[in-house]
C-alpha cells in the first residue's frame, strides 16, 4: 500500500492595503457611479420619470420645445386635453394654437405655472384658454403630490413659480432623490435603452405624437368594441351618481390653492395684456338635469365670475351654462369622444368669437 501523499495548500498572499490605495479604489468606484448617473441623465433627458403621469412631463416638454409664442395657448385638465382640437381653434379664430392641457390633479396651479414659464421663455401668447371640469376647483395640493416629480424643472421649483405651494417634507425628499438619480427615476426608459443596445428608446411620453398634433391627444374611444362602449356608458352613469353623492360632503367652492392660482392667471393677463378665457368643460346632460347639481354649479360659476370681474384683467368667463352632451357622446361625465370632440371645439371657438366681437 502506497503511503498517502500530504496535501499541499496554496499559500495565499494578502496584499497590504494602505489608506492611499483604499482612497483610490473608492474614488474610482465613485467616479464610475457618477459617470453612469450623468450619462443616464443626458441620454434620458427627453424621457419622463416613472410613476405619476407621463402626460404632465409630455406637455411641459412640449412647451419647452416652443421657439415663439402662439396666438392661442390652451391650458387646463384632461377634459381640454382630449376635447379641444387646436386645428379647429386655428380654423375658426386664426393664428397658431397649442394644447398644453394636463390632468385635473395638477389643479389650476399648473396653468399659472405654465403660463408664467411660457412668457419667460418665448414671450406672451395673445390669448389663453383655460379649460377645467367643475370638480377641479375644490381640489387641494395633496392631489398634486404624486405628479410633482413629472414636471421637468429643478428641485423645489414649486417654491419659485407662482403660486407657491406647501409640500410635505417627505414628498420634497422623495422628489430630491428622483432629481439626483435619473437611473432610479427613469428605470423603465433605462431598461428600454439597454435592451436596444443604446441605439434607441421608445417615446414613452408620446412627445413626437404631441408635437405633430399640437398637443392634442385624441381619445381611444373610437376604437372601442361594442362591449367596451356599453361598459363606458355604464361607467358614465356610475360616475354621475358619485358626483351627486359627494356634493353635500365636498362642495364646489374653490380651494385656497386654486383661488390663488386663478388670481395669478388674472394678474399675468392684466400685466401682459393677454386675453384670458375661462371655459367650462363639456358635461353629461344627465348630470345637469339634477336641480341640486345645477344649483351648486351656479354657485361655483358665480364665485369665479366675481373673481374675474373684480380683477380688472382682460378676462372672460365663456359659457353661461356648460356645453351638454348625451350618454353615447361621453367617455366620462366631463370628457367627450368621437364627433362630439369636434362639436365641443367648435362651440368653444365660436362662443369666444362672439365675446371678441362684443369688445
Amino acid at each position: 500500500m502506497r503511503p498517502r501523499e500530504e496535501i499541499q495548500f496554496t499559500k495565499e498572499e494578502v496584499v497590504p492595503m494602505s489608506w492611499r490605495k483604499l482612497s483610490v479604489l473608492l474614488g474610482a468606484a465613485a467616479y464610475l457611479v457618477l459617470a453612469f448617473v450623468i450619462t443616464a441623465a443626458v441620454l434620458l433627458e427627453d424621457h419622463p420619470r416613472d410613476g405619476g403621469s407621463p402626460k404632465v412631463f409630455q406637455k411641459w416638454r412640449l412647451m419647452d420645445l416652443q421657439t415663439q409664442p402662439v396666438n392661442w395657448l390652451i391650458l387646463g385638465d384632461s377634459s381640454g386635453d382630449t376635447g379641444v382640437n387646436p386645428e379647429i381653434i386655428e380654423a375658426e379664430l386664426g393664428g397658431a394654437a397649442l394644447n398644453l392641457c394636463t390632468l385635473a390633479p395638477m389643479l389650476v396651479v399648473n396653468d399659472a405655472w405654465m403660463l408664467e414659464e411660457h412668457i419667460r421663455r418665448v414671450g406672451k401668447p395673445r390669448n389663453v384658454v383655460i379649460v377645467h371640469v367643475y370638480d377641479v376647483w375644490r381640489r387641494k395640493t395633496r392631489e398634486m403630490l404624486p405628479m410633482l416629480h413629472n414636471v421637468p424643472r429643478p428641485w423645489r421649483y414649486w417654491c419659485e413659480l407662482e403660486p407657491t405651494v406647501d409640500i410635505p417634507l417627505a414628498d420634497q425628499f422623495q422628489t430630491l432623490i428622483l432629481t439626483l438619480l435619473p437611473p432610479l427615476a427613469k428605470k423603465r426608459s433605462l431598461s428600454n435603452l439597454i435592451s436596444s443596445k443604446f441605439l434607441e428608446v421608445p417615446d414613452i411620453a408620446d412627445i413626437g405624437y404631441a408635437i405633430r398634433k399640437k398637443g392634442f391627444i385624441a381619445s381611444s374611444f373610437a376604437r372601442a368594441s361594442p362591449e367596451e362602449r356599453k361598459r363606458i356608458r355604464l361607467h358614465v352613469v356610475d360616475v354621475a351618481e358619485g358626483h351627486l353623492r359627494q356634493l353635500p360632503c365636498e362642495g364646489v367652492a374653490p380651494s385656497e390653492e386654486n383661488r390663488r392660482a386663478l388670481l395669478r392667471l388674472l394678474a399675468l393677463s392684466k400685466e401682459h395684456g393677454i386675453q384670458l378665457y375661462i371655459v367650462s368643460s363639456p358635461l353629461y346632460a344627465g348630470l345637469w338635469a339634477k336641480t341640486e347639481f345645477q344649483r351648486r354649479y351656479k354657485e361655483l360659476e358665480g364665485e369665479l365670475r366675481g373673481l374675474i370681474q373684480s380683477s380688472g384683467a382682460p378676462a372672460t368667463y365663456v359659457f353661461d351654462d356648460p356645453p351638454l352632451y348625451e350618454l353615447d357622446q361621453m367617455e366620462t361625465v366631463d370628457h367627450v369622444v368621437g364627433d362630439a370632440v369636434g362639436d365641443y371645439s367648435l362651440r368653444v371657438a365660436r362662443t369666444i368669437a362672439v365675446h371678441r366681437a362684443r369688445r
